[in-house]
């Protein structure tokens, strides 16, 4: 209640800052298109982007959540085939979370970096170079559906009463 009056006295509009529980952070709508790819610059170094772990809702009265990790490399034309194995529809099924895997060029550990994406507003995202590059990809892709408003704009101020 405080936030909304914040915004509302100060911006003018109650509804200024997002609430989390009402609009999820993710959408994983792109994912249910048997066609979608992860397309990448090469410039980027990114050898290969994976979806290895999808965390779903079944339409089944009897199961409250599914969770199916996945080898990587699978296109999503056959991660939709393994969830269907699995009972989970991926075009119907509510899905609450995934994680992908990206492959780097270069060797060692910071190869990969896998990340963790849960609505409503859940993700093992940082602050770093490499991370924002991720995020970059998840807003191109459709897949970070966070809506921002515009910079905090002058405030709505009455007419003064003479």
């Amino acid at each position: 209640k405080l936030r909304d009056l914040f915004a509302e006295v100060l911006v003018g509009d109650r509804d200024y800052f997002e609430d989390a529980s009402k609009s999820p952070k993710f959408s994983f709508a792109p994912l249910r298109s048997p066609t979608f790819r992860f397309a990448t610059d090469p410039r980027d170094r990114i050898e290969a982007v994976s979806l290895v772990k999808v965390v779903a809702r079944p339409g089944h009265p009897s199961a409250r959540r599914s969770a199916l990790d996945l080898v990587p490399g699978l296109s999503i034309a056959e991660v939709h085939e393994a969830l269907e194995a699995h009972g989970i529809n991926a075009g119907d099924d509510a899905i609450e979370g995934v994680h992908l895997r990206f492959v780097f060029e270069g060797g060692g550990r910071s190869r990969t970096r896998t990340i963790s994406l849960f609505n409503p507003n859940s993700t093992n995202l940082r602050d770093t170079a490499r991370d924002r590059l991720i995020r970059g990809y998840l807003r191109a892709w459709g897949i970070d559906a966070n809506v921002r408003k515009a910079a905090v704009a002058a405030p709505a101020l009455q007419a003064a009463a003479v």
